[in-house]
């Protein structure tokens, strides 16, 4: 008799045993339930917001001004006719791009200036066939711009900016110029900027020699 129930006994030990072993197994099975709601919160979903966020940043904007970024449409150095000058208006305002400019009047540079200015792009094309001497201009209309001029080899300003081929001098006030001779064939930036920080309209203008 006393055999039968120790018998008895260790047999429910058993079965509880066995009951609380797949309870275990719930909690496990629960916690593997959860794994895919933590991949969920991952960034596959809120990637998109942070690229655009990337594309909205004001110095993604500026970037291709800085540096050559790929294909740029330059005008024909030709002009309407190799003696007339090639005038294009732009302006500066509160939402132009800036940067320190090259200083000086030699290129390459040897220093940049200690103010953030606006500045103005431009890149032209020598069509023409031959090697051609440039005088490139920056006409303002307004008393406050200091106007100044930064030539460039190449269809944008390059990660150094004191590499410049041409400068203007700082001498000057409502016209800045520089002479370069663009190679045939080649591409070249015309910056138009300011000695100081200001706001206004102005031209480039060429005038193949």
């Amino acid at each position: 008799m006393h055999s039968s129930l120790r018998v008895a006994a260790v047999l429910l030990l058993s079965f509880s045993l066995a009951c609380g072993d797949d309870d275990a197994g719930v909690v496990d099975s629960g916690t593997r339930a959860d794994a895919p709601v933590a991949q969920d919160t991952g960034m596959a979903v809120d990637a998109p917001a942070m690229e655009d966020a990337g594309t909205d940043a004001g110095g993604g904007e500026d970037a291709p001004a800085m540096v050559d970024a790929g294909p740029v449409t330059c005008f024909p150095l030709s002009g309407p006719s190799a003696d007339l000058p090639d005038a294009i208006p732009s302006s500066f305002t509160a939402a132009s791009p800036t940067w320190m400019r090259p200083t000086g009047e030699e290129c390459p540079a040897t220093m940049l200036g200690d103010v953030a200015v606006p500045f103005d792009t431009v890149c032209y094309e020598n069509d023409t066939g031959a090697d051609i001497d440039v005088l490139f201009e920056m006409l303002v209309g307004e008393e406050d711009l200091r106007p100044a001029v930064v030539i460039y080899d190449g269809t944008a300003i390059p990660s150094d900016a004191m590499g410049c081929a041409a400068v203007s001098s700082d001498l000057v006030i409502d016209a800045a110029e520089a002479f370069y001779t663009v190679p045939d064939g080649a591409m070249i930036t015309f910056v138009a900027t300011v000695q100081e920080p200001g706001t206004g309209d102005f031209q480039f203008v060429i005038t193949p020699e």
